[in-house]
Formats: C-alpha cells, structure tokens, sequence
C-alpha cells in the first residue's frame, strides 16, 4: 500500500467556530466521521480493510485534518490535510485525480467558489517556484549593498580586511579620500571621511534598491543592476584587484542563472488567498 498526501488552504467568511461546524456538518454528509476537535478537526472515512482490497477510492482510509485560526481582519484561514492510504504503489494517476477532486469539493462546497482546475494550480506553483527563485537571486544585490559598507566602515576604522562581495566604486572613494587626507587631521579628516562614507552609502543604496525591485518582479532593474556591476569590475580592473574582478565575474553569472531561471517577472497574488 502507499500514501497520498493532498493539501489545500483557503479563507473562509465564517469565524473559526462557525467555519469548524460548517465544515463538520458537510463532511459528515460525506461519510467522514469525527474523531477530534481540538487542536483541529480531525475526520475519517473509510478503512484499512478498504484500503486494501477495495478498488473504490470512497473505500479508502482517508483522514482528513482542518487547521482552522482566526483570519488577519476577519474569518478564518483553514489548512487542509488529506491522508488517503491507497492500495497500489506506485499511485495511478487516475486515482489521484479522483482524490484531488474530492478534496477540491470540499473547499468548493465550504468557501462557495470553484476551485481551480488543476492546470491552473500546476501554473500557480509555477509562479511561486519563479518568483522564489528571481528572489533568492536578487538577494545578491543586498549581499553587494551590505558588504561594501562594511568594507568603508573597516576602512574608516584603518583595518586592512575587505570583503569580496564589496565594490570597486566604493573601494575607489575609500581610496580617493584616503589620498586626500595625507596630512590633514581633526575636523578636516572628519569632514573627508565623512563624504567618503555619505558617497558609499549612496551608492550601496543604489544596488539595495535594484534589489528591492529585482525581488518584486522587475526585470529591468535586473539588467540595470547587473550593468552597474559589470561596470564595477571595471574598476577592480584598474584598481588591479584581480580576486574581486573574479568574485564579480561569479556574482553576475549567479544574477544571470536567476534572471533565466525567472523567464517571466513573477506575478503577486493580491487576492488574500492561496491554494495549492
């Protein structure tokens, strides 16, 4: 015998009492039985025998478990766990469908709206496992952001360490103002290191930013930033930082494999509710 595991989430108008009752009520109509209701509302059908010698799927020993907690603003947001134990391994395709289905009627029948088809789900998921990805690319320009301050602050503290993540623009500046500070002290020193810093803040926001945009979906601060950083390792070039000229050369073929790993920005789902 084998396991199906199938799980929906969905938000219901009622609050967690009402929406717990309704949810009892139909199930029990489907011949599902209650076995608890605290912590959650665990129902189950069918049996272990049914399981298996019967080739009937409303036979099967099924457990049906409902997560039901209060909604952000109002109503309720319900997890549902299907646990089907199935006579044949490996599960046929046939009988997953019909069991997708019984538990897509569940939801339909408790929120009063059609679920999607399972086309439309495969698509969702899709999505997020695309925008997942765009996101955990984009994470880079952060790392760059993150790590060229730390570089300035070092600087400004006279250590010598430097991170590779850091950038040749801001290295440059730290370079710049530390020329220019030769024999100068006290307020004027201050007033250098000052600039230095408020120059490398501005620029680290500036990747921050195409980070920000890159993991909302945007594909074009994905190539602005990468320009930008292609231009860096310019810098590392004529700076002679071969090591940091490599790092960058990682980094951008890393942004590269998120960006076609995106294919299409990834769309946000601004209804509230998930299904999958």
């Amino acid at each position: 015998m084998a396991t199906v595991i199938l799980q929906r989430t969905w938000r219901a108008e009622d609050e967690p009492g009402a929406a717990s009752e309704a949810a009892r009520r139909h199930l029990e109509r489907l011949a599902y039985e209650v076995v608890e209701t605290a912590p959650v509302l665990l129902l189950r059908r069918g049996s272990d025998w049914g399981s298996r010698f019967s080739a009937a799927p409303r036979s099967w020993l099924a457990e049906l478990q409902l997560a039901i907690h209060p909604g952000a603003r109002r109503g309720s947001e319900v997890l549902a766990n299907l646990t089907v134990t199935v006579p044949g391994e490996p599960v046929s395709e046939r009988d997953r469908k019909a069991l997708e289905t019984e538990l897509d009627g569940i939801v339909a029948a408790l929120t009063g709206q059609p679920v999607p088809p399972p086309q439309a789900r495969a698509q969702v998921a899709a999505q997020q496992a695309t925008a997942r990805r765009v996101h955990s690319a984009a994470v880079w320009f952060y790392l760059i952001a993150a790590m060229s301050i730390i570089n300035s602050l070092m600087v400004v503290a006279n250590l010598r360490a430097t991170f590779l993540a850091g950038l040749g623009a801001t290295q440059l500046v730290d370079a710049l103002a530390g020329s220019l500070s030769q024999g100068v002290d006290g307020g004027a020193l201050m007033l250098l290191q000052g600039i230095a810093l408020v120059l490398n803040l501005a620029i680290a926001a500036v990747f921050a930013l195409v980070g920000w945009l890159g993991s909302h979906g945007s594909r074009r601060a994905f190539y602005v930033g990468m320009l930008l950083f292609a231009l860096d390792a310019l810098i590392l070039v004529f700076i002679k930082d071969y090591v940091g000229v490599v790092y960058h050369l990682f980094v951008l073929y890393m942004l590269y494999n998120g960006l076609r790993a995106g294919g299409q920005p990834p769309t946000h789902n601004k209804t509230g509710r998930s299904r999958s």
